[in-house]
């Protein structure tokens, strides 16, 4: 028994299953709709909390926007409300205001408090929105000024979405790569104007003092998709961004995988239109290199690629003139514990939504190191990935041939594909992959995959499942079953950590199927409430992770510039076992503790090599197994934290 159950009397449950739904009042029971949310240690107590960012859908004024929601975690599964605070803006917690996308909360000032950088999109032209937000920690872990404006950051015309942050130059400041969508009519929703924003620091040494710097632009990121120009030779739209260090070189790379959403498009409109280019764009970071900050494209390391199709005006269709996948949202990961980042690209390929000359779901890379790549979906197990319902109904145990027999809004008569999708029933269709996570739920020592399908189908609201694939230990995955994973639910968004300090890791999931599904348009039923309910999910040890052993570090007394970015190596008897990036933005819609957890098997004991951003080595041999310890970096020394 672990040490978090002996001190909250809990044992396994006797379902058999690995994950079983917990309550959060507050956020459990509230069906509000969720557009992002973290797990994160806010007051430094040493658990992780859980911050929201909720719609308040059914508020009547609608001006006032969603709420800031931040619920305390007390240990044994107890959460309890507490208030933030947000000086210096129009909003406060209460009423964020119009458009909120996506929080990303690292430590930007370096007081030791955590700040929140939020996204938002424009919304239509003649009513934008204030753009994005930087909201520093203002002598308070609960309190926080709105600087994002007036250090530059708002981009207010642009549907901004996911942000990466670490030092990409080596100054000792945080930067941000800033992801930026489009979905289809750019005078509905915003343009997608990418931004890599560079920390100028100050004289006066204030963070506050100084400014961020675009980039995009500059010449410094060959190819990177700045400035919108009504150019789709030159435009491309992406909701998600990745810095990570790719090559193990000590700096931090770039890489973002571009699509086309076509809801509300006008195909020949340029503004607007289905003829962007696809696929995936790679840059090595040279700082390490040459000696000086830029970027290299790089276009033949089998990752890269690039798809693009035209519009036949004659037969009213996309032609492909370049096949290459569409597919936004990026997960990298250590998977075969070789130490080189492994990465998977998921999306749609629904017809009516998104232009696609390759019509795959998921696609996964092995590393070769030196940022090269190696495509293995099918060996590693995840062709399942892309089927079609008709195949996966049987594995959910359930119906999904409803009998409208078509789906629900997929074929609309004005979308440009209506010719080729008009006759499709919900069985022709695969996922909406809009999420993916890489954690190891049973702490064997090797990484397993949840992936998340964010379609809603009227009809069908509680047959849809997000899967989990188990890792064989062989370099392959294998999806696991409803009634052993317990996972019953699909989502929009996931994020993963361990909520009860048990050594399990733990799940919450964002309901938000008012993105997916616009009810009360084309004669569409109204969404079931309990469709805008989260799930927070209990990892019970199922699968041996009951019996194997773990260890989990967090980190104390080291600058956000230095620890985000950072490698942190396990070993046993010499070899590598395990390796994790640390990012405070490993999932899509949703920011991630700089934590690192590692499963164990039977291993006891463990080696740990901690390389931070700026090459600072810390080792830490023969660590005991089933702890949370906080590394104190400074002092180099380690202490045990209590759940």
């Amino acid at each position: 028994m672990s040490a978090g159950e002996q001190q909250c009397g809990n044992r396994p449950n006797g379902t058999g299953a690995l994950f079983e739904r917990a309550a959060i009042p507050g956020i459990t029971d509230l069906a509000d709709g969720t557009g992002s949310a973290a797990l994160v240690d806010l007051d430094r107590d040493g658990r992780l909390d859980i911050i929201v960012v909720g719609d308040n859908r059914d508020r009547a004024d609608r001006a006032a926007g969603g709420e800031l929601r931040l619920f305390l975690n007390k240990g044994c599964w107890r959460f309890e409300r507490h208030a933030i605070t947000i000086i210096g803006s129009g909003f406060t917690a209460g009423a964020m205001g119009q458009r909120t996308q996506i929080i990303n909360l690292i430590d930007f000032n370096k007081d030791g408090w955590l700040d929140i950088f939020l996204t938002r999109n424009r919304g239509p032209i003649d009513d934008p929105s204030g753009g994005n937000n930087l909201l520093i920690s203002d002598g308070a872990w609960d309190r926080f000024r709105d600087v994002g404006k007036s250090m530059g950051l708002a981009n207010d015309q642009a549907y901004n979405r996911q942000s990466s942050i670490a030092d990409a130059d080596g100054d000792g400041w945080l930067d941000i790569a800033l992801a930026a969508d489009n979905i289809g009519n750019t005078q509905r929703l915003g343009i997608p104007r990418h931004r890599f924003y560079r920390f100028v620091p100050p004289t006066s040494g204030r963070f506050e003092h100084g400014r961020f710097e675009d980039l995009s632009t500059s010449g410094l990121i060959p190819e990177f998709p700045g400035e919108f120009t009504c150019n789709p030779n030159i435009d491309r739209a992406g909701p998600g961004i990745m810095l990570r260090d790719i090559d193990n070189d000590g700096d931090q790379d770039l890489v973002q995988s571009y699509h086309i959403d076509m809801n509300m498009a006008r195909p020949q409109d340029p503004c607007a239109t289905g003829e962007y280019r696809t696929g995936v764009w790679t840059w090595r970071n040279r700082l390490k290199e040459d000696g000086r900050f830029h970027f290299e494209l790089l276009t033949d390391n089998g990752l890269s690629e690039r798809g693009q199709a035209s519009w036949n005006r004659r037969d009213k269709r996309y032609d492909t003139v370049t096949k290459g996948i569409s597919l936004p949202y990026l997960a990298a990961a250590d998977v075969d514990n070789d130490g080189l980042l492994d990465m998977l690209a998921v999306g749609p390929n629904d017809l009516s939504w998104t232009v696609k000359t390759d019509m795959s779901v998921a696609r996964f890379w092995r590393s070769e190191g030196d940022f090269r790549f190696r495509e293995a979906t099918a060996e590693a197990g995840l062709a399942p990935l892309n089927q079609t319902y008709r195949e996966w109904q049987a594995f959910f145990g359930v119906n999904l041939d409803v009998p409208d027999g078509i789906i629900h809004n997929k074929c609309p008569d004005f979308t440009p594909n209506y010719p080729l999708c008009k006759d499709f029933s919900r069985l022709d269709y695969s996922f909406y992959g809009a999420d993916a996570l890489f954690e190891d739920f049973n702490n064997d020592g090797n990484l397993d995959l949840l992936v998340a399908d964010r379609h809603e189908l009227d009809g069908s609201w509680d047959d849809l499942r997000n899967v989990l694939f188990l890792n064989q230990g062989d370099g392959r995955f294998a999806p696991v079953r409803v009634p052993l994973s317990g996972i019953d639910r699909n989502s929009i968004a996931m994020e993963a950590g361990d909520l009860d300090g048990d050594g399990l890791i733990d799940l919450m999931f964002m309901a938000d199927p008012g993105h997916s599904y616009p009810e009360g348009r084309f004669g569409l039923p109204p969404i079931p409430a309990n469709r805008f309910l989260d799930t927070v999910w209990r990892n019970r040890g199922a699968f041996g992770g009951n019996d194997n052993h773990w260890i989990a570090l967090a980190f104390a007394n080291v600058d956000h510039a230095r620890l985000a970015g950072a490698r942190v190596i396990a070993r046993a008897d010499g070899r590598i076992i395990g390796s994790r990036h640390l990012s405070s933005s490993q999932s899509y819609k949703s920011s991630s503790a700089l934590r690192a957890h590692f499963g164990l098997g039977k291993r006891r004991r463990v080696d740990i090599e901690i390389v931070l951003a700026d090459g600072t080595r810390l080792k830490f041999d023969r660590l005991a197994a089933d702890r949370t310890l906080e590394v104190d970096v400074a002092a180099g020394t380690t202490r045990e934290l209590t759940p």
